[in-house]
């Protein structure tokens, strides 16, 4: 999270899981992580408005932290 930022970070988190543990199929996978990742954005970002840390890519690639919120 620390590298990537939170948001980026579930997204791959249930990616892996559901995958590698689960053997869920592609589109299950890809379904929950998509709603799990727009409802965080939705509910952190844009009701409650928490102030994200810094992370490493958006200080490397500044562009990025304006496109991806908890970048």
């Amino acid at each position: 999270m620390a590298v990537i930022g939170l948001i980026p970070s579930v997204l791959i988190l249930i990616i892996a899981f559901m995958r590698l543990e689960g053997r869920e199929p592609w589109k299950l996978t890809l379904t929950l992580a998509v709603a799990a990742t727009l409802f965080i954005y939705v509910v952190f970002d844009r009701v409650l408005l928490v102030p994200w840390p810094s992370t490493l890519m958006g200080a490397w690639f500044p562009a990025l932290g304006e496109l991806i919120p908890s970048m």
